[in-house]
């Protein structure tokens, strides 16, 4: 059965450029950031 998480990284490749994905990738990691300091 195909999860929804291998569905999109089937899909991402194609929707997505280099440059996107590291704009998405930036924002990721400031995303975590916050959440670990509001953890910590």
């Amino acid at each position: 059965m195909e999860t929804p998480i291998t569905r999109l990284e089937a899909i991402i490749p194609t929707l997505v450029t280099r440059e996107d994905l590291a704009h998405l990738e930036g924002r990721m990691n400031c995303a975590i950031q916050k959440v670990e300091t509001t953890l910590h």
